[in-house]
């Protein structure tokens, strides 16, 4: 297996919404294991089997930096694209302004050469705005991928980090919430 797979799902390094669905899948599964769990007779818990639920939730502790790691990732990629996209425009700028100074210095072209340098820097000009234009289009495409990754991602543990600690702002969601029911009922076997 590629050292940038996860260890819990093989998802490929370069693709975040494949690791998007393996923390999906994963917090999927643990919904399911807190609904098929055994009801505690005259109470909202359920029983569940606790090495299972806490395999469960390491699974999903171990995706996390890995997706982490996958926006940092991104963001370097999209600040070396950025910089050799200002690096190939610069070029492009100076090579026309060399060009135009070339020609300009030529007696006998000296009208016409200024005229085509002038096109040429207007040319220069505008491929590097497009060029810029593009790069900023790529990764402003790849931030909203992550930025969606992530921000389903960060909601995801904010809500288990309130159903482990049995906080949270909305008492409704604290009842009705499975993952919270199960943890709520994994501290009363811990206390019985």
């Amino acid at each position: 297996m590629n050292p940038d797979e996860s260890a819990a799902g093989g998802t490929e390094p370069d693709n975040p919404l494949a690791r998007l669905d393996e923390t999906t899948r994963l917090l999927e599964q643990l919904r399911q294991r807190v609904a098929r769990g055994k009801p505690v007779p005259m109470s909202a818990s359920v029983m569940v089997n606790r090495a299972e639920l806490l395999a469960d939730l390491d699974a999903l502790a171990a995706e996390l930096p890995a997706a982490f790691e996958q926006a940092r990732r991104v963001v370097a990629e999209r600040d070396r694209v950025i910089a050799d996209g200002h690096a190939h425009a610069d070029r492009l700028l100076e090579a026309a302004k060399s060009e135009q100074h070339r020609l300009v210095c030529a007696q006998s072209v000296h009208q016409q050469a200024s005229s085509s340098a002038e096109q040429m820097l207007g040319s220069a000009t505008d491929e590097a705005s497009r060029t810029r234009s593009e790069l900023e289009d790529y990764v402003d495409r790849k931030l909203a991928t992550f930025e969606v990754v992530l921000t389903r991602t960060l909601a995801e543990v904010t809500e288990g980090r309130h159903a482990l600690t049995g906080t949270g702002d909305d008492a409704d969601a604290a009842r009705t919430s499975p993952v919270r029911r199960a943890l709520r009922a994994l501290r009363r076997d811990d206390t019985d």
